[in-house]
C-alpha cells in the first residue's frame, strides 16, 4: 500500500495532523492554462516554508530549488580599463532571482521540477510583475536573455508573510495553514503501540493538552505516551516529558496553577491505571502457581 500524502509530508519534515489530500489534489489536477503556482498561505511563521519543501519532495519532484527574497546583496558595478585615462562599466552581474529561474527553466525541459520564491513581500512590485508574467507565459527574459519553462513539468511555490500581492494571487491556488495544528479528539492504546490497559489515561492526556493549548501530532502522542508508561512516575516527570516531546509547548505555561491541576488530575488516573494492572499482573502470576 502506498504512503499517504499524510506520510509523506511527515517523512518530508513537516508533520500534521490535518490532511491536505483535497487541496493538493485540486491544485494539481486542474487544467494548467498558466504555470502551476500554490499560494502557500497562513499564519505567520516558517511552517509554510517547510510546507512547500515538503510538499515539493512528497510529490517526488525530481529538483527543489529555493530562493528566499531579501537576501541578496546588491553589487556595486566593476570597471573595466580599456585605455590608459578611460573607464568603461561593466556589464552588471545577473541576479540571483535570474540565475535560479533560469536554472528552473533548464531543469523543467525533462524532468519535474518545483521553484519556492519564499518571503515575497520583500521584494519589490516590479518583481512581482515579473513573476506573474513569467506564470503566464512560461517564459523568463533578463538582459539579452530569454528562459522557457515547460509548464507541464515546473511548478512554483509562492511563500509570503502577510498574504501575496492580488495580481500574484491571481495565477495561484492557495492553500491555507493554521499556526496550530488540528486536535487528535480520540486516542486509543492501538494508535500508539501500548496496551489497552492505558487507554483510561491517554483520554486524560487529549485533556491535558487541551488545557496546554497544544495540538500534538500522532507521532509526539507516541512519543509521549511511550515515555510515560515507561519512565513518568511524578508530576515532574511528567512535565519534563511534555516539554522534551511536544515541541509547541510553552514552558511558563507548563508551570501553571491551571496545568499543574490538570497534571495532578491526570497523575491520579495514570496511578490508578498502573494499580490496577500491577493487581492484574500479581493474580495471573499466583493462577500460575
Amino acid at each position: 500500500m502506498s504512503a499517504s500524502l499524510k506520510e509523506k509530508l511527515s517523512q518530508a519534515g513537516f508533520e500534521s495532523n490535518a490532511s491536505y489530500e483535497h487541496v493538493v489534489q485540486c491544485f494539481l489536477a486542474s487544467p494548467n492554462e498558466y504555470l502551476r503556482c500554490l499560494n502557500v498561505d497562513g499564519d505567520n511563521g516558517r511552517h509554510k516554508t517547510a510546507f512547500a519543501y515538503a510538499l515539493a519532495h512528497a510529490l517526488e519532484s525530481q529538483h527543489v530549488l529555493y530562493f528566499e527574497f531579501g537576501l541578496d546583496t546588491p553589487v556595486s558595478p566593476t570597471f573595466v580599463r580599456i585605455v590608459e585615462g578611460e573607464e568603461l562599466v561593466a556589464e552588471p552581474p545577473v541576479a540571483e532571482l535570474d540565475k535560479i529561474i533560469n536554472e528552473a527553466c533548464a531543469l523543467s525541459e525533462a524532468e519535474k521540477t518545483v521553484l519556492i520564491l519564499d518571503q515575497l513581500q520583500l521584494a519589490d512590485f516590479k518583481q512581482h510583475i515579473r513573476i506573474q508574467a513569467f506564470a503566464k507565459t512560461a517564459v523568463w527574459t533578463y538582459a539579452d536573455v530569454t528562459c522557457y519553462a515547460n509548464k507541464d513539468n515546473l511548478q512554483l511555490y509562492l511563500v509570503s508573510d502577510g498574504g501575496l500581492s492580488s495580481m500574484l494571487q491571481q495565477v495561484s491556488f492557495r492553500i491555507w495553514l493554521p499556526q496550530q495544528d488540528q486536535s487528535i479528539r480520540q486516542l486509543r492504546s492501538v494508535d500508539v503501540g501500548l496496551p489497552e490497559s492505558c487507554d483510561p489515561w491517554l483520554e486524560k492526556l487529549l485533556i491535558l493538552m487541551d488545557v496546554l493549548n497544544v495540538s500534538p501530532s500522532l507521532t509526539e502522542y507516541k512519543q509521549l505516551a511511550y515515555d510515560i508508561d515507561a519512565f513518568v512516575r511524578t508530576d515532574y516527570q511528567l512535565k519534563e516529558s511534555i516539554m522534551g516531546r511536544v515541541k509547541a509547548v510553552d514552558h511558563v505555561q507548563l508551570n501553571s496553577p491551571a496545568v499543574n491541576e490538570a497534571v495532578s488530575g491526570f497523575m491520579r488516573v495514570y496511578e490508578n491505571s498502573l494499580y490496577i494492572q500491577e493487581s492484574i499482573e500479581i493474580k495471573a502470576d499466583l493462577g500460575n502457581l
